[in-house]
């Protein structure tokens, strides 16, 4: 998709796209399986999210975290 974007794009210091350029733009879909594990893990970010607004981890606990488990998502779905 990123090529399809630079092929799109028009202007002459920064590329711009219209509406309808975007819409034509086609974005593969994962596997179902691969969306449920995508899925799987928001809902565990969201409880851990909770956790630390109800005072059950600190700020740093939580930042460490999320950041950690950013991390393991990129590295599994990349």
């Amino acid at each position: 998709t990123r090529e399809q974007l630079k092929l799109l794009g028009y202007g002459s210091n920064q590329s711009n796209l219209s509406k309808r350029d975007l819409l034509n733009i086609k974005v593969p879909l994962p596997p179902l399986e691969v969306q449920q594990q995508i899925v799987d893990e928001c809902e565990e970010l969201e409880k851990t999210k909770n956790q630390f607004l109800i005072g059950y981890m600190n700020a740093k606990e939580f930042e460490k975290l999320i950041k950690d488990k950013k991390n393991e998502i990129i590295k599994k779905h990349l």
